[in-house]
């Protein structure tokens, strides 16, 4: 299953999250304090790996001004929404589970959702066609075409088994198949049944903070002893007995001493399998490694033997304690063994949530850590982290981002909310996603290269996404050495190219050309900050007289694009067909028909369908006229660009 949305609803600083969705690697970007590892917490007690964490707490956790008003309703017996609710996108291997138990077309859609609430158990809600279901049951059983026949009009197993149970005289053929409803259905619901099928297969979350790392030593005999018993261990104690895993072998063994020695020599070869994958990711050192000692307390002693687990630097021949030293290092070295132990016990089937992951780590050790998640954790996993620092949000996905802001309107508290769109209104609240662009902006500078400076970042997703598609069809596609910057519209081309242009690098402006900025487009032409030919506008390439880049997509794209982001229909759509004696440009048209829809419609902007074309691309691919139309429109956009680049260098491989 892949986890597709969340909303969080009365978990302490958070009153209502608002949905929002979910991407292979999601990144919640807020200041201190706006409610981002609450909404971590919440998230990870859906189907938690540890059973400690698996129940809501509210006397713990409910928002406390809201408390008073929960426990009335509590007793008078109202469970209230759920605290989590998620939707879960089906796999083909979910699906499969699911028919080979039921039956084949048994879903009306894939997509199912998971709830979990205070006081009471959590549900599965999961869209299934039980006719089907009953259809196949006759179809699989003996049962003659007559003996068939009335069972027809059954559409739900509750009715095939109240209608078999009352059969006079059964036959073997109407008995066996009411055993078989009642052993495959007990409750007779077939909604259950999905269930019973769907809720193994739930992925399990992994909750990983930064304060989450190996202890220093630990009572070694206090802790085999609780494990042997069954007892609840602190996550130090977890923690400790997911690294005595790695040694594969029964941790009783470091009861004999004349065996610890040798325990402890695996327990070091595997994890310096461990350390080995650090470095390749840590360019901070490459001379730590752990080491493991036993002290000479013996099991009956206060306290028993103690475990110590320390840092060793080759370079200066020295260990320390691993709480004194390296907590970078260690962080990274405890999260990896934590996830050693997590996937030998639920494999691949994990969501990961970091909360603050790499805090204590310089900023290249940020970088690197941001590397390891994009190669070894995204391929297997969902991720989603935390963050308030730049050097940690990944500006090659930023559509992964989410921003988390603590709200407050009209004197009103409204807490913790979670907004899809990257860049929110709190100035606070955006600026590590500033920063992160404005650093990868200044490294591309200063490195050199060829800057293709455009608007917004809707014209960034639109470009990437037709690249995408013409070199799908082995096409002419953007050369992937321009980097595309959007500065916030036309007004500020022109200071940017006056900024940078003459730093070595190579700038082209790609803008929108319409009534009201023609002349300052003519001026950035005339200013001689760039090179000739080097100001291209898409009136060009839309074939009119005026042009944004929605027209290059071109009417029958773009409005389906708007109306299904939007969730428009009936007469709520942008019409397909203009209307006779229409003049305005596409966009122009778009915002004033939005302008005229009720106040309860999203307002719109350019991003948003850019968004989700980006996201969605099959919209496009409904009219495969238009979808033609619209590459070749912006394949000769993009011939024109790569034309601009050094002939001698020219290669069109990322």
């Amino acid at each position: 299953m892949r986890l597709d949305t969340v909303r969080v609803i009365n978990y302490k600083c958070i009153f209502d999250s608002g949905a929002f969705s979910i991407a292979p690697v999601t990144c919640f970007v807020g200041r201190n304090e706006s409610g981002k590892s609450a909404l971590l917490e919440a998230i990870y007690k859906l189907n938690p790996v540890r059973q400690e964490d698996l129940d809501f707490d509210p006397r713990k956790v409910y928002p406390r001004h809201l408390y008073r008003r929960y426990k009335e309703r509590a007793e008078a017996g109202s469970s209230g929404e759920p605290v989590v609710a998620a939707r879960f996108e089906l796999s083909p291997d979910d699906c499969t589970a699911l028919e080979n138990a039921l039956g084949p077309r048994v879903l009306l859609s894939k997509f199912v959702v998971f709830a979990k609430y205070y006081g009471r158990r959590p549900t599965m809600q999961v869209s299934i066609n039980e006719s089907s279901i009953v259809r196949h049951l006759l179809s699989q059983s003996s049962l003659s075409s007559s003996e068939k026949r009335p069972l027809r009009l059954c559409e739900t197993i509750a009715r095939l088994r109240d209608s078999l149970s009352k059969v006079d005289s059964p036959s073997d053929a109407q008995s066996a198949l009411l055993e078989s409803v009642e052993r495959q259905f007990p409750d007779a619901n077939a909604g259950m049944a999905a269930i019973r099928v769907l809720d193994p297969r739930l992925p399990k979350f992994v909750y990983f903070a930064s304060y989450n790392t190996l202890p220093g030593e630990i009572a070694l005999d206090v802790v085999l002893d609780k494990s042997k018993r069954g007892d609840a261990l602190t996550f130090d104690e977890a923690m400790f007995l997911a690294l005595l895993g790695l040694a594969k072998t029964d941790p009783e063994a470091l009861r004999d001493n004349s065996n610890l020695e040798e325990y402890i020599r695996t327990l070091e070869i595997a994890s310096d399998r461990i350390t080995e994958e650090i470095v390749a990711y840590w360019s901070q050192s490459r001379h730590l490694s752990v080491q493991f000692r036993v002290d000479s307390g013996t099991p009956t002693a206060r306290g028993g033997r103690r475990f110590h687990t320390r840092i060793l630097d080759s370079r200066y021949m020295s260990s320390f304690n691993v709480e004194d030293r390296s907590s970078g290092f260690v962080w990274f070295f405890s999260f990896l063994v934590w996830m050693s132990h997590v996937r030998r016990v639920y494999g691949d089937n994990v969501i990961v949530l970091l909360d603050e992951p790499g805090l204590s780590l310089h900023a290249r050790a940020q970088a690197d850590l941001l590397r390891y998640i994009r190669d070894r954790l995204q391929p297997r996993f969902q991720v989603m982290y935390t963050t308030h620092s730049p050097f940690m949000v990944d500006v090659e996905d930023f559509l992964g981002t989410r921003t988390v802001r603590d709200v407050s309107e009209a004197g009103m508290l409204l807490g913790t909310k979670v907004e899809d769109k990257v860049f929110a209104k709190d100035k606070d609240t955006v600026l590590p996603l500033q920063a992160a662009l404005g650093y990868d902006v200044a490294q591309t500078l200063f490195l050199g290269g060829h800057m293709l400076v455009v608007e917004g970042p809707s014209d960034l997703l639109y470009l990437k996404w037709a690249s995408r598609q013409l070199r799908m069809r082995d096409r002419a596609y953007l050369d992937t050495r321009w980097v595309v910057c959007p500065v916030g519209g036309i007004d500020k081309m022109r200071s940017f190219v006056a900024l940078f242009g003459g730093n070595r690098l190579h700038v082209a402006v790609l803008a929108d050309f319409h009534s009201g900025d023609k002349n300052k487009v003519r001026e950035l032409r005339d200013s001689g900050l760039l090179k000739k030919g080097h100001v291209l506008t898409m009136d060009t390439y839309a074939s009119a007289s005026e042009g944004d880049i929605e027209d290059l997509l071109g009417r029958r794209i773009y409005v389906p694009l708007v109306n299904s982001c939007y969730g428009l229909d009936d007469d709520r759509r942008v019409p397909l067909v203009r209307n006779e004696g229409e003049t305005r440009r596409l966009v122009e048209e778009v915002t004033d028909h939005f302008r005229a829809l009720p106040a309860d419609v999203e307002s719109f902007d350019h991003y948003t369908p850019a968004r989700h074309l980006s996201e969605h691309p099959e919209v496009a691919e409904r009219d495969s006229d238009a979808l033609m139309a619209a590459l070749e429109r912006f394949e000769r956009l993009f011939v024109d660009l790569n034309s601009l680049l050094p002939a001698a260098s020219v290669g069109q491989e990322e």
